[in-house]
């Protein structure tokens, strides 16, 4: 577990940031979760709504340089947007055999609709006990770490507006990063691989909360 000061968004391209800021006055508004992405048995599919960050950072604690979705990030910082937020297990997935697994933490505010759905349909984290991420009280204050081992790659499902013009005067930050592949996601999602045995739900296994033993492993 490394500590991460940051939960980390980029831009699909750097004309994504630009575009809220000029024509949704600075609010990055939720949407909702696609049907296709990440694992197909997932409950938030079509139901919740939210914007995606990343946690991940080396073990120096820095994010990385380079990123699939866009040649610019906007970066909050991780104590202030979890605050008074109750986390949740969301899924569980890979893209292919072999490749790195993928976690979804979700992150709700106490009495919105996200909050009562994943409190009905989703496993709990305990915020200072989990494998993915988790905060400590240090003698600095709060900070959170999150898992930078082979496995997973933890996203964060916030799931409430940005205003990013209010985040700016309170620490977010805006920098520049290497955009890999096409610089975009993929319309409608990527979906899990069907042939990783890892990360396969079957209908006879709806409980597949046995994830806390792989993680153990890293």
């Amino acid at each position: 577990m490394v500590q991460t000061d940051w939960l980390y968004r980029n831009g699909h391209p750097i004309l994504y940031f630009t575009k809220v800021i000029n024509e949704e006055n600075g609010v990055m508004k939720k949407v909702l979760k696609d049907i296709n992405g990440g694992h197909g048995r997932c409950p938030l599919n079509g139901r919740v709504s939210g914007l995606f960050f990343y946690a991940n950072v080396n073990l120096c604690g820095d994010p990385p340089i380079d990123s699939y979705f866009g040649s610019r990030r906007l970066m909050i910082p991780c104590h202030e947007l979890l605050e008074n937020t109750e986390l949740y297990f969301g899924q569980f997935y890979c893209m292919k055999p072999g490749g790195r697994h993928y976690v979804t933490v979700v992150a709700t505010k106490y009495g919105s609709d996200a909050h009562t759905f994943c409190k009905q349909n989703l496993p709990k984290l305990d915020p200072l006990d989990n494998p993915f991420l988790k905060k400590q009280w240090t003698n600095v204050g709060c900070r959170w770490f999150v898992n930078c081992g082979f496995n997973p790659y933890v996203e964060v499902l916030y799931t409430e507006n940005i205003d990013i013009k209010w985040w700016l005067d309170r620490g977010a930050k805006f920098c520049d990063t290497i955009a890999r592949g096409t610089g975009r996601p993929k319309i409608g999602g990527k979906p899990r691989s069907p042939f990783c045995t890892v990360c396969a739900v079957s209908p006879q296994q709806p409980q597949l909360f046995g994830f806390y033993g792989i993680f153990s492993l890293h």
